[in-house]
């Protein structure tokens, strides 16, 4: 049976158009939008950042998924705070968060972020609010391998509606990163959902020259096969990707951040 992963209410969504071109196999990626996809990472980033990406569903207007962020990298640790926001036809969708990552070693970090959802389900209801968290690892074992782990939502929290009792969907993912040279790495993801099961996430980044990439991934749940590029403009990351879902359609991601 297929399923449209955009109707799980305050649902885990990726950001950045880069994990997005990777079919979002991004819990090892050390780049501007790890606040949202595994804040573990911002322990191994130096610089600070704002970021914003943007998703249009199934290139529909009024369907999109908004992401945005700020990480302040400082000799303490990194802090972040991030925001998610979904509406169309009265739903309204959206997860404000606060998120400290802090490095134990040069090859370790760990981070935790506390959440705020909000969601309306319709135009008749009351806004319900909820707090979660996440927990999140990220390891560097050798010098071309990264292992990561990050866990949305451990308290399974559920909120009840007019006409039902929601549950916020459990995110487990596990995944790895190999560079094979500072061009090129792979990297291939587990992820575990409360509500959709399990999905098996791939792709590969190549940079032909230091200031373009090209990412290709693909994903078993749904099946998909995605593509993008990114451009790095002095301070500034601009990433764009596809997706292209089996028995659904196409969606786009764009995003853009300012190192500072």
């Amino acid at each position: 049976m297929h399923s449209v992963l955009l109707f799980s209410a305050n649902d885990y969504y990726h950001a950045g158009g880069r994990a997005f071109a990777l079919s979002n196999a991004s819990v090892t990626l050390i780049d501007d939008f790890a606040a949202q996809n595994n804040p573990a990472a911002l322990a191994f980033i130096n610089q600070s950042s704002v970021s914003a990406s943007y998703k249009n569903i199934f290139l529909l207007s009024s369907i999109g998924i908004k992401h945005a962020s700020v990480h302040l990298s400082r000799n303490f640790g990194s802090l972040a705070l991030t925001y998610q926001q979904i509406d169309f036809a009265g739903y309204y969708d959206a997860k404000s968060g606060v998120a400290y990552a802090r490095k134990f070693s040069d090859k370790f970090s760990a981070a935790l972020q506390f959440d705020l959802l909000m969601v309306r389900p319709d135009l008749d209801e009351k806004l319900h609010y909820n707090f979660t968290a996440e927990i999140s690892l990220l390891a560097h074992p050798s010098p071309n391998l990264w292992l990561a782990f990050h866990l949305y939502n451990p308290f399974a929290v559920s909120y009840q509606t007019l006409y039902y009792t929601e549950d916020v969907p459990v995110v487990t993912r596990l995944g790895f990163r190999y560079a094979f040279t500072s061009q090129l790495f792979v990297v291939a993801e587990g992820e575990g959902h409360s509500v959709y099961g399990m999905n098996v996430k791939a792709g590969f980044e190549y940079r032909p020259v230091e200031v373009l990439s090209v990412q290709v991934g693909v994903g078993s749940n749904p099946v998909q096969v995605s593509f993008g590029t990114g451009v790095q403009l002095h301070r500034f990351h601009i990433n764009m990707g596809m997706v292209h879902i089996e028995r659904a359609g196409r969606s786009a991601g764009f995003s853009i951040a300012y190192a500072f």
